[in-house]
Order: C-alpha cells, then sequence, then structure tokens
C-alpha cells in the first residue's frame, strides 16, 4: 500500500487475515493521504469511538448509508478538481 496511494480507502472492520481497525491504523500511522471510509454493519459506539481514535474520516453504516459513500467520493473529487 506504501507505493499505492488511492484517494480512498474503503474498510470493513471484519475482514479476513487483518482487522479493519488495524489496516486503519496502519494507514494512519504512515501518514498515507488515502481518505479512510469504515463502512460496517458493526456499528456499536466502541467501534465507532475506536475508529475514530485512529483517524478514520468518515464510520458509515453499510444498513442505512451506502448511498453516502458515493456523495462523499463525488463531493471529494468536485473539490479536488476545483482546487487544480
Amino acid at each position: 500500500m506504501d507505493s499505492f496511494n488511492p484517494d480512498f480507502v474503503i474498510l470493513e472492520i471484519g475482514m479476513p487475515e487483518k482487522s479493519g481497525v488495524e489496516l486503519l491504523k496502519y494507514i494512519k500511522e504512515n501518514q498515507l493521504p488515502s481518505k479512510v471510509i469504515v463502512l460496517t454493519n458493526f456499528t456499536i459506539s466502541a467501534y465507532r469511538n475506536e475508529c475514530e481514535k485512529y483517524g478514520a474520516d468518515y464510520f458509515l453504516d453499510k444498513a442505512d448509508e451506502m448511498d453516502t459513500v458515493v456523495t462523499i467520493i463525488k463531493n471529494n473529487v468536485a473539490k479536488k478538481a476545483k482546487a487544480a
């Protein structure tokens, strides 16, 4: 991931091999420029708090906020294009 810097990384808390929180920590500790969207069904406050603690840019509920992902990406792409 160090050589590939996407604008966004979408994580699930319950991923195989490595948890989404572990990957979030790696991204933020290594100061990778990607914005991190945590999109999960695990929406209890303990998970939200942990993701916020480690620097998640967005924490969204899969059941209710799937459309929000598209909106977030569109808005950020528009801001980036406007700044260029």
